[in-house]
């Protein structure tokens, strides 16, 4: 996996690092994947196909919903027209870009079931990052996953759910989700 911001700390050039990537991935015992996570621009998307990625996370979740909802069907649009399977972010898992790890347990912070069935259905995404009590870029193990939640989006959506931010939930949590 690599982020949109190894891209932008590597000078904008996705090439050199999917190389390496591709290399380490023929150089495995198992099977790997090449994934781009947490894409903005469609150009970045554009150069994951190019460059051979799986898969990309595109992420306009920082939008607001119907802006969300557009965007990200014109990505899924042009993903399934180019072989790459997309993910999208539905809610505010936080974290991102530099910033302090959001507080998951905020009004409003967390995904929405009934949304995040309508998200999908607009949009047409492969898998869904969900945000339920994780946050990127935490620096220790006690994020508290709201299962219940959890449990409410798996019945009520229908594609593959995501955990972003899972190393700051501890392995009982992970295992639980």
């Amino acid at each position: 996996q690599i982020s949109e911001n190894a891209v932008k700390y590597h000078g904008g050039r996705l090439r050199p690092l999917a190389r390496a990537a591709h290399e380490t991935a023929r150089a495995a015992t198992v099977p790997v994947a090449l994934h781009l996570d947490h894409v903005h621009s469609p150009e970045l998307l554009h150069q994951a196909a190019e460059c051979g990625f799986g898969s990309a996370m595109f992420d306009a979740a920082r939008l607001p919903y119907a802006e969300n909802v557009a965007a990200t069907r014109a990505a899924v649009a042009w993903a399934n027209e180019n072989g790459l399977w997309l993910e999208a972010e539905l809610g505010q898992v936080g974290g991102k870009n530099g910033q302090a790890p959001l507080d998951a347990h905020a009004p409003g912070a967390r995904t929405d079931p009934e949304e995040a069935l309508a998200f999908v259905a607009a949009t047409g995404v492969d898998a869904l990052a969900v945000a339920v009590g994780t946050s990127h870029a935490m620096t220790s193990r006690d994020a508290r996953i709201d299962h219940d939640l959890l449990a409410r989006l798996r019945k009520t959506v229908p594609v593959p759910l995501v955990l972003h931010g899972s190393s700051g939930a501890s392995d009982e949590e992970l295992a639980r989700a």
